[in-house]
C-alpha cells in the first residue's frame, strides 16, 4: 500500500498533489490525478502567511531591544544584580525588591555599614515618600514634578502627588507599571512574554497583536490543509499516516493558543485595558488631578467641593501657579476608554495598511501636551459633577 513519506509534511503534500505515485492508481479506491493549481495555491498562501507572521514578530523583538518603553531610574533606585554577583548578593536584592517597612529592616553594625558604603556608589534605596513632610516643606520632593503639573490632568494619589515607584526612585507616568522581571517601570506595560523575550508595552503591543493574529491564521491554515489530506487518505483507503496526525495535533494546539491570545488582546484593546489593568478592572479606582483653570481672587476665596493641590509646591515669584482638583473615579471605571472604535485606532492606527503591517508605532505613543494618554468620557463626567465644566 502506497503511503506518504515522512520527511516533511509540506513537501509531502506538494509532492502528492504534483506527482501522485503510480501505485495509487492500483491501491486507491479511485484514481488520484495531479492537482498542480491546488499545490501552487497552497505554497503561495503558506509563504504569505509565514511572512506576515514573521515580520511583526521580528519587529516586536527589535523594539524590545531598542525601545522597550522603560522609565528612567532615579539616583536612589534599587539596581538589579548581575549574573556574576554572589548568591548572597542575589538574595539581598530579592529581599530589597519586596515591600518592606523601616521596622522590618534588620539592624546594621557599624562595620557592616562601612563595608557597604565603600562597595556601593549609589545611595541607599528610598523606601517610600513622606508625603506630609513634602507638603510641609521639611523634605524636598524628588525631581520631575513639572512633567506632571504642566499637563491638564494626571493620575495621582489621595494627596495629589503623582504615583511614585520607590524601586526605580522616580515618578510613574500615567498607566506605568513596575515589572519585577526586568526591575524597571514600563510605560503602558501589558505583560512579560517569554516567547518574545521581553516586555510587551506601548511601543510593541501593536506588532505583538499582529503577530499573534497572523500566527493564529498561519496555524489555522496548516490545520485545515492537514485535516483535508488526512481525511482524503482515509477516504481513498490509505489509512492514517502517523506523521500527519502528529503535525495535525501540533497545529491544533498552537492554533487554539494563538487564537485565544489574540482574542484576549483584541477584547482588552477595544476596552482600552492592558493585561495588568484588566486584572483589577472590576473594583479599581483612580485619583486624577484635574487642572481647575486660572484662579481669580474671587474663586480663590471660595471653598471647593473637592480636595485641591497647588503646584509648584514651593512657588517662587513669577511662577505659574496651577491648582488641581483631586477627583476619584467610580469602582470599575476606565478613564481612558474612548469607545471601541477610537480605542482600536489609538492602538492600531487610522488606516487599513497600518492595521495589517507594523510600519508605525501606535498613535498613543505620541504623548500629548495636555495628557499622557487621551482621557475619555469618564473624565468629562467627573469634571461636570465637580463644576469644572459646563459641557
Amino acid at each position: 500500500m502506497a503511503r506518504f513519506s515522512a520527511r516533511n509534511a509540506d513537501s509531502n503534500i506538494v509532492d502528492y498533489l504534483l506527482n501522485p505515485s503510480p501505485d495509487l492508481q492500483l491501491t486507491a479506491a479511485y484514481p488520484v490525478n495531479p492537482r498542480r493549481s491546488t499545490a501552487i495555491a497552497i505554497i503561495v498562501i503558506y509563504c504569505i502567511l509565514l511572512a506576515l507572521m514573521a515580520i511583526p514578530y521580528f519587529r516586536t523583538f527589535l523594539v524590545i531591544q531598542t525601545n522597550p518603553g522603560y522609565i528612567r531610574k532615579g539616583p536612589h533606585a534599587q539596581h538589579v544584580a548581575s549574573p556574576s554577583h554572589s548568591s548572597t548578593e542575589k538574595q539581598t536584592f530579592q529581599r530589597s525588591c519586596a515591600p518592606t517597612t523601616i521596622e522590618e529592616r534588620p539592624p546594621k553594625s557599624p562595620s557592616r555599614t562601612r563595608t557597604r558604603t565603600r562597595s556601593r556608589s549609589h545611595s541607599a534605596p528610598r523606601l517610600d515618600l513622606d508625603r506630609k513632610a513634602i507638603f510641609d516643606g521639611t523634605v524636598a520632593a524628588p525631581p520631575g514634578l513639572e512633567r506632571f503639573y504642566t499637563k491638564d490632568a494626571f493620575v495621582c494619589d489621595m494627596s495629589g502627588l503623582p504615583i511614585f515607584c520607590p524601586k526605580c526612585d522616580n515618578w510613574k507616568r500615567d498607566r506605568t507599571h513596575h515589572c519585577s522581571e526586568v526591575g524597571r517601570c514600563v510605560r503602558r506595560m501589558d505583560h512579560f512574554c517569554p516567547w518574545i523575550g521581553g516586555i510587551v508595552s506601548e511601543t510593541n503591543l501593536k506588532p505583538f497583536l499582529q503577530f499573534v493574529i497572523y500566527a493564529a491564521l498561519y496555524t489555522l491554515f496548516l490545520l485545515v490543509v492537514l485535516a483535508v489530506f488526512v481525511a482524503e487518505q482515509v477516504r481513498i483507503g490509505l489509512g492514517r499516516d502517523a506523521w500527519f496526525i502528529g503535525i495535525l495535533v501540533t497545529s491544533a494546539t498552537f492554533f487554539f493558543f494563538a487564537a485565544g491570545m489574540s482574542g484576549s488582546v483584541i477584547q482588552m484593546s477595544l476596552g482600552n485595558y492592558t493585561t495588568v489593568e484588566n486584572l483589577f478592572k472590576g473594583n479599581k479606582t483612580y485619583f486624577i488631578a484635574v487642572y481647575t483653570g486660572p484662579q481669580t481672587p474671587q474663586t480663590a476665596l471660595q471653598r471647593p467641593l473637592y480636595p485641591t493641590v497647588t503646584y509648584p509646591l514651593r512657588p517662587t515669584s513669577g511662577a505659574d501657579i496651577r491648582q488641581f482638583a483631586i477627583l476619584q473615579t467610580k469602582p470599575g471605571e476606565n478613564p481612558w476608554d474612548l469607545g471601541a472604535t477610537a480605542n482600536w485606532q489609538e492602538l492600531m492606527g487610522y488606516s487599513l495598511l497600518e492595521w495589517l503591517l507594523p510600519i508605525k508605532y501606535s498613535p498613543f505613543c505620541k504623548h500629548g501636551a495636555r495628557y499622557e494618554y487621551p482621557f475619555g468620557p469618564v473624565l468629562d463626567r467627573m469634571k461636570r459633577e465637580a463644576g469644572l465644566s459646563s459641557g
